[in-house]
């Protein structure tokens, strides 16, 4: 809902919002964007950002909703 919202979110942010750290955050993150739901802006490091890919923005945010609770 998250990145729904605001459009996208950041290693930081994720970690922030789910109570995780850096490593697991990178790989939740990284897990999105090979499933095809999340785009990622810039290289990896300071400054990446994870978009949800826009034509699956309404079919994906209940689901992104959903990982962000099981964390």
């Amino acid at each position: 809902m998250y990145v729904n919202e605001k459009g996208q979110i950041t290693n930081k942010e994720y970690q922030e919002i789910c109570k995780t750290s850096a490593r697991t955050s990178s790989r939740y993150l990284a897990d999105l964007v090979s499933s095809g739901l999340f785009e990622q802006k810039g290289t990896i490091g300071k400054g990446t950002e994870y978009s949800l890919i826009r034509q699956m923005r309404h079919i994906c945010a209940k689901r992104f909703l959903n990982t962000l609770h099981r964390h």
